[in-house]
């Protein structure tokens, strides 16, 4: 249900931005979708274009899938994925705990990458080993990252620009599209960056993730925004009582409009 209303969020901003109400198409190109290998959103000023994540509220960011094989834990394959290929490269804190801490999953892979289990039936398989993992120190289960890492994580896939719709518009550590600089010709607060510290409280989570009648370990990163941390700005503003409908006035009322 969330994954489905997170698309339904991306559909909707889409179509907001290009409404006839607003006498212009700011968004570009269709949406991402089940994508993963281009922004959720493209957003055009003039000639440029950029990328733009889009999420309904602070959630999770990238993931891999974790593998148990040969007495060891390793990432699932990324191929020549850059997205996958980061979360490999930073993940190496993450794979030393839980080789370190859990030895013996009822999950795990055989020689040709295919799912098997080890001392249970399959039918119990998910039941204990989250129960298994549960147990572990939270140290296992989350560790903290600098919240750059989310925004370099996001640039692996030419995206620039983050908004969440409970908080808004921010900068995702660079602005391709300048409109920091058009927003001071106006006089206007600048984007607040993603980037800073204290912005959000990022972490790595790890866990066993139900996947609709089978399971796997995966590697999160996942973010929740700081106390009081909104932007003045918000491309895609939620309906009240809404995670995925488009709040047109707010959008035409907000000042980001000016500039777009």
């Amino acid at each position: 249900m969330a994954t489905q209303e997170g698309f339904e969020y991306e559909n909707n901003a889409y179509n907001s931005l290009r409404t006839p109400i607003i006498h212009k198409d700011i968004s570009y190109g269709g949406v991402a979708g089940a994508s993963h290998d281009k922004p959720d959103l493209t957003i055009k000023v003039g000639e440029t274009t950029a990328g733009v994540e889009l999420k309904n509220q602070p959630t999770a960011a990238g993931s891999l899938v974790l593998q148990f094989s040969n007495g060891k834990w390793h990432f699932g394959p990324v191929d020549n994925n850059p997205e996958k290929q980061f979360l490999k490269g930073i993940g190496t804190k993450a794979l030393k705990r839980l080789n370190e801490n859990w030895t013996n999953p009822i999950l795990q892979y055989d020689k040709k990458g295919n799912k098997i289990y080890v001392g249970a039936k399959k039918t119990e398989a998910y039941r204990k080993d989250l129960a298994e993992f549960g147990k572990f120190p939270v140290n296992v289960r989350y560790i903290d990252i600098p919240t750059k890492i989310i925004s370099d994580y996001y640039n692996t896939k030419k995206t620039y620009y983050l908004n969440v719709g409970t908080h808004g518009f921010f900068l995702l550590g660079s602005d391709p599209l300048h409109l920091n600089k058009k927003l001071a010709a106006l006089k206007l607060d600048p984007i607040p960056d993603f980037s800073e510290p204290n912005s959000a409280t990022t972490k790595i989570r790890i866990r066993v993730q139900d996947k609709s009648g089978s399971y796997q370990i995966a590697f999160t990163l996942q973010f929740a925004m700081s106390a009081g941390q909104k932007s003045p700005y918000n491309i895609a503003p939620l309906k009240s009582g809404s995670k995925s409908a488009i709040d047109v006035d707010a959008l035409m009322a907000n000042p980001i409009m000016r500039i777009l």
